[in-house]
């Protein structure tokens, strides 16, 4: 399984060596990759989530899950003729997608339609992971909806003190139903780099 936090060991005097990393396309999950959240409700006495800079020591040691979500990574050919065609993995489709995710529905309330059975695609590739957009089934049709400027989750490679922005947005009209639209601006900071420390193990983060 590919992970976003990169494991990196150097032996050197017997002695553990960390140092700054760089995450690029091959950090990410690919499709069929499975990632496994835990989740807790407390944080112990002197663990700073605000900690940043360079060589910076996160130990997270003492957490204690709650429970665990499995989330899975999943092929584009997976979620469906409709969206398979639509964000096809090929070099002409500006709306190329090699990796979906399931999302969240939106219930509809006060007369809004539902939207349900998401999904959300993405295009990692050597300069970027972006989403370019999602598809879900509103009013019992499988939509699917590009983004119109596309999200870049991340630019790569991502060092540390790197700064990026972008503006992403989309539109969805259905007819005799309504019309929704959605906007944003993500900045992303790489704000810090050191060592992660975690009931699972040690990381180079």
């Amino acid at each position: 399984m590919k992970k976003i936090i990169t494991l990196v060991i150097c032996l050197t005097f017997s002695v553990y060596s960390f140092s700054q990393i760089t995450i690029g396309t091959g950090d990410f999950a690919a499709a069929g990759d499975t990632v496994r959240l835990s989740v807790t409700n407390t944080v112990p006495a002197n663990t700073s989530l605000a900690t940043n800079g360079a060589n910076a020591l996160w130990d997270y040691s003492g957490l204690v899950p709650n429970s665990q979500e499995v989330d899975t990574s999943l092929a584009v050919t997976s979620t469906g003729i409709t969206y398979a065609i639509f964000f096809a993995n090929l070099p002409f489709n500006s709306n190329r997608a090699n990796i979906a995710a399931k999302g969240a529905d939106l219930a509809g309330g006060g007369g809004a339609v539902p939207i349900t059975d998401v999904y959300n695609y993405f295009y990692n590739s050597n300069s970027n992971y972006k989403q370019v957009g999602f598809g879900a089934n509103i009013s019992g049709v499988a939509t699917p909806v590009p983004y119109t400027n596309k999200d870049i989750v991340y630019s790569f490679p991502c060092n540390y003190g790197n700064i990026d922005s972008c503006d992403s947005d989309y539109s969805i009209n259905v007819p005799s139903q309504g019309y929704a639209e959605g906007q944003q601006h993500r900045v992303n900071h790489v704000d810090g780099w050191g060592t992660l420390i975690t009931p699972l193990g040690t990381f180079n983060t």
